[in-house]
């Protein structure tokens, strides 16, 4: 299977060239860009983190003014050169095997793509008072479904402070990319992974060994936060088959982990 490949990916041609990215190139460079993926391939995940590296900046601001450390030009650069999913928490960027070599998302019913935020590129008209205004062309990245206008971040800004503020520029078109942002909702699984990994490693034992029930009786809904209440340890010795609970394949995670694996939440 190709990187990052399965749920959908990677997306047919005509769905890459109508609504992403590549439908934003002139006609030679789509076909210059076509002939060099013909030849060389996508850009491989190991080519999306060295450009991540190289390009990341830290007071890039998206539609809702909030700090993001890619800025809309390396989106749709990733875009253009990838033909699968790239998930990308802090600084780093992972395919969709890649998370689910190390996180039981299956047992918890969930995806890459509903722990991370899709993001999408507003394409703005220049200001008039810019040169080549008529064809310059300004870029404003969000998640994709944001339900608030999309504005460009100093017209926002200007509509806060400034009574009587202009009319705003509205996005001359928006396009979606095949890049995803680890946000809230991927910093609270990652941070429920840490957790049931140690319990797992701390309280359980001691919840095994005789007399050790009483002292961290207390914690046993914590653990059931995160596991069905027949996963949990059975009070004095564990059973002999016990339930393969999710809390526990969650947990599978290693403690130190390897080169390549998405953070967890501190």
């Amino acid at each position: 299977m190709a990187a990052g490949g399965g749920n959908g990916w990677p997306l047919p041609p005509e769905v890459e060239e109508a609504e992403y990215c590549r439908s934003l190139l002139e006609t030679e460079e789509l076909a210059q860009l076509k002939a060099d993926i013909a030849r060389d391939g996508p850009l491989p995940i190991a080519g999306v983190r060295a450009l991540i590296a190289q390009n990341s900046v830290k007071e890039t601001q998206n539609a809702r003014g909030d700090n993001c450390i890619l800025d809309p030009e390396l989106l749709m650069l990733l875009d253009v050169r990838i033909d699968y999913p790239v998930f990308v928490a802090g600084d780093n960027a992972f395919a969709r095997e890649d998370i689910y070599a190390h996180y039981a998302l299956d047992a918890f019913g969930q995806t890459p793509e509903s722990l991370f935020a899709q993001q999408e590129i507003g394409v703005f008209p220049a200001k008039s008072s810019a040169l080549d205004a008529a064809t310059q062309r300004e870029y404003v990245a969000r998640d994709v479904g944001d339900p608030e206008e999309f504005v460009m971040v100093e017209d926002l800004v200007g509509r806060a402070t400034r009574p009587g503020y202009g009319e705003a520029r509205a996005p001359l078109r928006v396009v979606k990319t095949k890049v995803f942002l680890g946000k809230d909702r991927w910093e609270d699984f990652s941070m429920m992974a840490r957790f049931v990994r140690g319990f797992r490693d701390f309280i359980a034992p001691l919840m095994d060994a005789p007399g050790g029930e009483g002292p961290f009786r207390a914690l046993r809904p914590l653990l059931a936060l995160c596991a069905p209440p027949s996963s949990l340890p059975a009070p004095g010795p564990p059973a002999e088959a016990p339930a393969e609970a999710p809390a526990e394949a969650l947990a599978e995670a290693p403690a130190e982990a390897p080169a390549g694996t998405p953070p967890a939440a501190p």
